[in-house]
Formats: C-alpha cells, structure tokens, sequence
C-alpha cells in the first residue's frame, strides 16, 4: 500500500516495473474506496520459465485521483497469480501510454 499526494484531481497513469519468473502474473488494484481490479503482469520480456532474472517489464493502469491524499494499493486476492516481483511504481498526469 501506498500513499500519494497529488495536486489536482482527475487522471492518472500508474506504471509499474515488476519482474515475473517466464510468466504472466495478476494482481488485485485498488485506488481508495474505488472498486478493486485487476492489474495484468504479463511476462512481456519473454524471459523463460523461471527465468527471473531477464523478466523485468512494465505495464499501467489508467487511475482516477482526488487532489491531496490517495491510497493506491497492490494485493493479491482469490483467483490472482501473484508470482511477481514488484521494483518500482511511476505515477504521471493524464492518461499515457508511454512513461518514456
């Protein structure tokens, strides 16, 4: 879980770098009292099987933000596949599909 303050309301894109072992991972998003959803994790590196040293990659996800004080947070629910490791997570204004 993490606590983010931003200086205006409206949207926003989370990136998030993860490394997977050769496969695709799910995990649960949840932005305040937003409902939860998923975040696909999915092993665009193409690393091998057990690989997780060459599975580092990113992805994001469109979120809608209040001014000030937001709760972003990652979890692994029922029916997830949580075989991910987390690095770093990039918040930027405005819908983006790029966080080059």
């Amino acid at each position: 879980t993490w606590t983010v303050d931003v200086p205006e309301a409206g949207p926003y894109t989370l990136y998030v770098t993860y490394g997977v072992p050769g496969k695709d991972a799910k995990t649960t998003l949840t932005v305040n009292a937003q409902e939860p959803r998923s975040i696909n994790m999915k092993n665009f590196a193409k690393a091998a099987e057990g690989d997780l040293e060459k599975g580092w990659t990113n992805t994001y996800a469109y979120v809608q933000l209040d001014k000030g004080s937001n709760t972003l947070r990652l979890s692994c629910e029922t029916g997830d596949q949580c075989d991910a490791n987390l690095d770093q997570l990039e918040l930027k204004s405005g819908h983006i599909k790029s966080n080059g």
